[in-house]
């Protein structure tokens, strides 16, 4: 009987943690894996037009661009926020996770502010 109840309890606490890796893998690491994959392949390129914070959104700010408004997502877009000024260009391109911002100069050149 007691080999038994060892046997029994060996094979349920496996199912249990098969579970739970199982659990794991499709709903924390497969999410996360696809959102990282989609912000690489994500492009943009835009000037803002106005920047606001809105409540609920931890002082992100939210970027106007025509009539269109961006709200930064990931880390890399964070570091941004002490940065950007109305008028900067914002520019990501597709396979980099580097977000750069370029502002106007008086000779209607543009320098980079950030890497």
């Amino acid at each position: 009987m007691n080999a038994m109840f060892k046997k029994i309890s060996r094979l349920t606490l496996g199912a249990v943690f098969t579970t739970l890796f199982l659990g794991f893998l499709i709903f924390i690491l497969y999410p996360w894996g696809v959102a990282i994959f989609d912000f690489r392949r994500t492009q943009y390129n835009f000037v803002v037009d106005e920047i606001q914070y809105r409540p609920g959104h931890r002082g992100i700010p939210h970027f106007r661009h025509g009539s269109e408004w961006y709200l930064l997502t990931s880390s890399n877009e964070y570091e941004l926020i002490p940065v950007v000024q109305v008028g900067d260009s914002l520019v990501k391109a597709p396979g980099s996770s580097v977000v750069k911002v370029y502002r106007k100069e008086m000779n209607n050149g543009y320098v980079l502010i950030s890497k």
